[in-house]
């Protein structure tokens, strides 16, 4: 929380700080490990998102840390149009981050990039590689166009 008027919305919110409700900062700062165990307690069993919006409501800012998958799979991200799907290849048809900012006049498309090792010929030939030892690159799993097993 940034001010002491969070802080009564936060004490108001969570029922185990009701004990720290007109502590200082200095005081809370003192006693940060018992309002640590409060919050957990709070926290504890609830979904991040969940107490993220209980927050929220209250104008408390905060957000969870996304994993990839809550980053698909969030209805916010979805309605701004931040996540677009393409067919990638080696994976196919899958959800990615978009371009972060929107224009008003312009569109910026994303899409694929290269499967893996797409361009190793292209790019360890214009090296000086020749096709024989470009082949043996490939033969000794220097280069390869897919992961290890």
């Amino acid at each position: 929380v940034r001010s002491d008027a969070e802080w009564a919305d936060l004490v108001a919110l969570v029922p185990g700080l009701a004990p720290f409700a007109g502590a200082t900062l200095d005081e809370r700062r003192a006693r940060h490990d018992d309002i640590d165990a409060a919050l957990a307690g709070w926290t504890c069993g609830q979904g991040a998102m969940a107490v993220a919006t209980q927050l929220q409501a209250r104008g408390i800012p905060a957000c969870p840390a996304f994993d990839n998958r809550d980053l698909v799979e969030d209805p916010h991200l979805a309605a701004r149009g931040f996540m677009v799907e393409w067919d990638q290849p080696d994976v196919g048809r899958r959800a990615f981050p978009g371009f972060p900012v929107h224009f008003e006049r312009l569109t910026v498309e994303l899409g694929p990039t290269p499967a893996l090792g797409a361009d190793n010929d292209a790019v360890v030939g214009a090296l000086g590689y020749d096709e024989a030892a470009l082949a043996a690159l490939h033969a000794t799993g220097t280069l390869c166009d897919r992961p290890p097993p």
